[in-house]
């Protein structure tokens, strides 16, 4: 079984021993608890939670159809895009792990993983409508739905990997608000039949397990993304 342990936002508290004595050292317990001691900057040594979750992710076999678990790939990119800029120099690893909500305290159920395309016309124009009607903000969102977007091929004839500067270009053009990852590699391409763009995977996020694999479409309309997105959280009930 795979147990990852994820670092909070902030820094971590220096553990101070100050005018301590050899014969009265603090109690192991606290540090084997995952607390941490005298954090902050106040004189009033309180214990506070410490800043990472751990956690177990569902086991092996992984597969790449429906029903399956999906494999906790990690690609380079950004978890919060807007905040890092779009900027390239500032790539860390998303890994699908990080989407995992055993427990229900994380705000989605469900996890979209988007895979497009530079050179791909159905995928700009999905991308240019969730950035002109905020549809990500006001009605993917609130639904409990967390967006993945990748990018694997950049927009040459023929197509090629897309590059850091693609993805940059991207996250930029289109003001991308959620974690997107870049897929030279094909790592979420290997989901979809070739040449299939943009393609789309909906994960039940307490499981892991792939609920619906999706080809092309809009994000609105009948049998577009959204109805997908309604259909699958209706079976998770």
């Amino acid at each position: 079984m795979k147990t990852v342990l994820y670092a909070g936002v902030g820094a971590l508290a220096l553990l101070t021993m100050a005018c301590g004595s050899e014969s009265d050292p603090p109690k192991q317990g606290e540090f084997d608890h995952g607390t941490v001691v005298n954090a902050g900057t106040g004189g009033g040594g309180n214990v506070t939670k410490a800043p990472f979750d751990s956690f177990t992710y569902p086991e092996a076999p992984y597969g790449t159809q429906v029903d399956s678990i999906i494999e906790p790939v990690a690609l380079l990119g950004w978890l919060a895009p807007a905040e890092k800029g779009y900027d390239a120099a500032a790539f860390e690893p998303v890994n699908i792990a990080e989407f995992y909500n055993p427990d229900g305290k994380k705000p989605w159920k469900l996890l979209w993983i988007n895979s497009s395309a530079v050179w791909c016309g159905p995928c700009n124009a999905e991308y240019a409508q969730m950035r002109d009607e905020d549809t990500y903000e006001q009605e993917i969102k609130p639904k409990g739905v967390q967006v993945f977007g990748t990018l694997m091929e950049n927009g040459a004839n023929p197509p090629g990997p897309a590059t850091p500067a693609n993805l940059a270009s991207w996250g930029t053009k289109y003001q991308v608000k959620f974690p997107m990852g870049l897929d030279p590699a094909f790592k979420i391409g290997l989901y979809f039949e070739q040449g299939t763009v943009p393609g789309g995977l909906l994960v039940d996020t307490k499981t892991m397990k792939i609920v619906a694999k999706l080809a092309g479409g809009a994000v609105t309309g009948p049998s577009g993304v959204l109805a997908e997105m309604d259909a699958a959280l209706a079976q998770l009930q």
